[in-house]
């Protein structure tokens, strides 16, 4: 499988290949108990497999992380990516959550990466 096979876009843009995409499916729960006397959880999920991934880049380009921080820039977007569970294509509606990026200073400003969360609505 190569990049085209589980490349991610998001609304019309194409992000480049990261250095790597940590992906889970993630249960939502609503507020749960613990029996104290029991040690027993009482879990209310309301939700299983909500897509998540975690993308990590090496880019030291600022136009490249530009437009990437633009097309995550919505509350809400259109993400296709390659759903590992089901082997298929497929859109998911996702917000970003943190944006890090590290930048060096050593005669002048550089920089090198950027990282970011996609989570399914």
């Amino acid at each position: 499988m190569n990049y085209e096979d589980v490349k991610i876009k998001i609304n019309t843009t194409v992000l480049p290949a990261p250095i790597s995409i940590d992906y889970s499916l993630e249960d939502l729960d609503a507020d749960s108990e613990r029996d104290v006397k029991r040690g027993i959880l009482d879990r209310n999920r309301i939700r299983s497999d909500v897509f998540k991934l975690s993308l990590a880049y090496s880019i030291d380009d600022v136009d490249t992380v530009s437009k990437i921080l633009k097309a995550i820039a919505p509350e809400t977007f259109n993400v296709e990516l390659f759903d590992i569970k089901n082997n298929k294509r497929m859109i998911k509606k996702m917000y970003a959550g943190p944006k890090s990026m590290q930048m060096i200073c050593n005669n002048g400003v550089w920089i090198k990466g950027l990282k970011f969360n996609l989570t399914e609505v």
